[in-house]
């Protein structure tokens, strides 16, 4: 159930996700300087990235920008790898350097307004959003972005006309129906959210987000039998997810099942123990 930097938040730049071996960052750079180093370095540095280990995706970034300092791409990209390690501010100052050296480019932006979400700054995500639409009017990514932090502002009727915008260019796009769902669940217009849940699901049966969404549109809605039965596909798919697990223990909670519920809801606690409070936004507590 989370937001983050996963499948349609990756807003890396450059060379693109070259499919180099990862045994390249141990191999000697080129014997040149300048610009054709730099992209190598931010090549491999891209590679690391895709592979999971953004900390090795660091130095190679480091390297590009020693090689050149004017690249706007390193800078973004290494921007986010050190969002990906949780290093908020050092991550901000990078998009800032990206936007700095080329105000063209939109990635920098939608970074930046993922990381402010995620340091608990709405109002600085959608500045950084709107500005990301003034650059890029047709950009699906930009306006799931301002929505997001309309809905942490609890203005869920904005954020969910963004939603409409973003499914309006690409309607293809699960996770924009998901997001659009929980807003409309906050709203508690559960015919629409479930609506919405469903053709998330139908577009990425695979993904334990979008069967997690169905499944808390279900508990809403009061339906704990199919909210359990979504649930136990979501949590296969996707097994430490604390939202799918808190939101089967309820589910278990509802149904009487209270040593199914416990085991649920205590895992989830150990994965996020702020996790409750996110259930609260949908009328969903567990019982003292």
């Amino acid at each position: 159930m989370g937001v983050g930097f996963g499948a349609r938040g990756r807003c890396w730049s450059g060379l693109g996700m070259v499919r180099l071996l990862a045994t390249l960052a141990s191999l000697a750079l080129p014997a040149c300087a300048g610009p054709e180093a730099a992209s190598f370095s931010n090549a491999v540095g891209l590679e690391h990235l895709h592979q999971g280990r953004p900390d090795l995706a660091i130095d190679r970034f480091d390297a590009a920008i020693a090689k050149n300092p004017n690249d706007a791409s390193a800078y973004n990209n290494r921007g986010f790898a050190y969002a990906a390690t949780g290093q908020n501010t050092l991550a901000l100052a990078d998009f800032a350097n990206a936007i700095r050296l080329d105000p063209t480019r939109i990635e920098p932006l939608l970074n930046k307004s993922l990381v402010l979400r995620r340091m608990g700054d709405p109002a600085g995500a959608l500045q950084a959003a709107d500005a990301a639409i003034r650059l890029q009017p047709d950009s699906a990514s930009a306006y799931n972005n301002r929505a997001a932090a309309f809905s942490d502002l609890g203005q869920y009727s904005r954020a969910i006309a963004d939603y409409d915008r973003a499914i309006q260019i690409r309607p293809d796009d699960s996770l924009l129906y998901h997001n659009r769902c929980l807003c409309r669940l906050a709203q508690r217009s559960l015919e629409q959210a479930l609506a919405d849940c469903t053709r998330a699901a139908q577009l990425s049966p695979n993904s334990g987000t979008a069967r997690g969404g169905r499944a808390l549109a279900y508990l809403v809605a009061h339906h704990p039998e199919l909210a359990l039965a979504e649930y136990d596909v979501a949590a296969k798919l996707d097994p430490r997810d604390a939202g799918i697990l808190y939101g089967r223990g309820l589910a278990h909670l509802q149904l009487s099942q209270q040593a199914a519920a416990n085991q649920d809801l205590q895992a989830a606690l150990a994965l996020d123990p702020s996790i409750p409070s996110i259930f609260t936004r949908y009328g969903l507590e567990r019982p003292r």
